[in-house]
């Protein structure tokens, strides 16, 4: 069983970029699909991209997803978009499983942390809402906000 991390995530972020339809790693004895190996990568770092892994529902789209992708204990992973649809979670088989954050459509980065038996992400928010421009903030997996830290006004953009 592939072990899922940042850096196999990152690497590819790149390729599914220039893929109609979301990807991401799986090994492939899991798959039930066949399609062409793509791989990308190098050396131990090499994985093979999954073509149709994290499929959206008819009428929604991505939006710019340059911001991040994390993974919970579980092994959900957590795409952040630059649209409506917030941060994307998706289980191990890249079946839309909800969305969070919606209310902060432009989140750049996550960082997961478990604190005291209880896991949360770390993030930064590019655009947040006109009230509540650049903003840091903590949230439960679930997207319950816990923290937020603005930017001081005159630092706005």
């Amino acid at each position: 069983m592939t072990n899922f991390n940042r850096r196999a995530f990152i690497s590819v972020a790149g390729v599914a970029a220039a893929i109609p339809a979301m990807s991401t790693l799986l090994p492939a004895e899991t798959r039930t699909t066949t399609f062409p190996a793509v791989l990308t990568g190098n050396g131990e770092w090499t994985y093979e991209v999954v073509p149709g892994w994290g499929s959206l529902p008819s009428g929604t789209s991505f939006g710019g997803t340059h911001g991040a992708i994390a993974q919970d204990n579980a092994r959900n992973i957590y795409v952040s978009t630059q649209s409506a649809t917030g941060v994307l979670v998706y289980n191990r088989e890249g079946i839309l499983i909800r969305t969070i954050a919606n209310a902060y459509p432009e989140v750049h980065s996550m960082v997961h942390a478990e604190e005291h038996g209880e896991e949360f992400f770390y993030a930064t928010v590019q655009k947040g809402t006109p009230a509540e421009n650049w903003l840091f903030i903590k949230m439960k997996i679930d997207g319950t906000v816990v923290l937020k830290i603005t930017a001081p006004p005159g630092s706005r953009v």
